[in-house]
């Protein structure tokens, strides 16, 4: 739910919840890879890029003992940040209405909590973040600040800036 690439009613059935109720599907996917014997228990990674990005950053901090770890490619981490900013061919309504209104107490703590960056505390598995310099759709302060809660924590992360890359790698 909530991806491109699946037609217009399948992306619009995650407006309003970006995470976690998606990143759920994901989670039920591996699981019945495992169960039908398809993957192995315990070696699964997850790897996305964009919202694919914040996927990696939500399942790991959700879910943090169903991969082995992740790969989280120019992310988002904080819904609230994101969500008042206008992205790349979008307008600030058209992002609201797909991710949720900051405009309220209520909006913003519905975008605190669907937020990683509330959860990276939890996260227990290797990670490795990437983000290009010149990204003006997701700004790398949304890895680098997930990068920081984890640093905190002494947690085990590997971070990649590339100065010269925008949103998708050239």
């Amino acid at each position: 739910r909530g991806a491109g690439g699946y037609g217009r009613e399948f992306v619009a059935q995650g407006f309003g919840h970006w995470s976690p109720d998606p990143q759920r599907d994901l989670v039920d996917a591996a699981r019945w890879a495992v169960d039908e014997k398809i993957a192995a228990p315990g070696r699964l990674g997850i790897w996305g890029w964009s919202y694919g990005g914040l996927s990696t950053f939500t399942v790991l901090s959700q879910w943090p003992d169903e991969f082995a770890c992740g790969i989280a490619m120019y992310g988002l981490s904080d819904l609230e940040a994101f969500a008042t900013r206008i992205g790349r061919g979008r307008s600030l309504a058209e992002v609201q209405r797909r991710i949720g209104d900051p405009s309220s107490d209520e909006g913003r703590a519905r975008l605190r909590e669907q937020s990683p960056l509330t959860h990276a505390d939890r996260v227990t598995r290797p990670l490795l973040v990437t983000h290009g310099g010149r990204d003006i759709t997701a700004l790398p302060s949304q890895s680098q600040r997930f990068v920081e809660a984890l640093a905190e924590r002494h947690h085990p992360v590997t971070y990649l800036l590339y100065p010269e890359e925008p949103h998708d790698y050239r």
